[in-house]
């Protein structure tokens, strides 16, 4: 199985759009996940900008542990990505 770090890189997400050693502690189903909805520097841009679903910002509550919280939160914007 691919790391997380090769799957950001495949995907686009070079140094220049993110840290790439702080999304590779990311969830793998998670990085996933927002590369389905987003394009990769929107998703870094989704996970370090604030999220009004979550009262903050999506890495900081992965920092802090609360990744099904997050998880909702991509539930949340894959809806409103398909007009849901």
């Amino acid at each position: 199985m691919a790391s997380t770090r090769h799957r950001c890189e495949t995907a686009g997400m070079s140094g220049s759009d993110a840290n790439l050693d702080e999304v590779g502690k990311i969830d793998a189903g998670l990085v996933e996940k927002l590369l389905t909805i987003f394009e990769p520097a929107v998703a870094v841009s989704w996970l370090r900008g604030p999220n009004s679903y979550l009262g903050g910002r999506p890495i900081d509550f992965l920092r802090a542990g609360r990744l099904d919280e997050v998880l909702d939160a991509v539930r949340v914007a894959e809806q409103k990505a398909w007009g849901g």
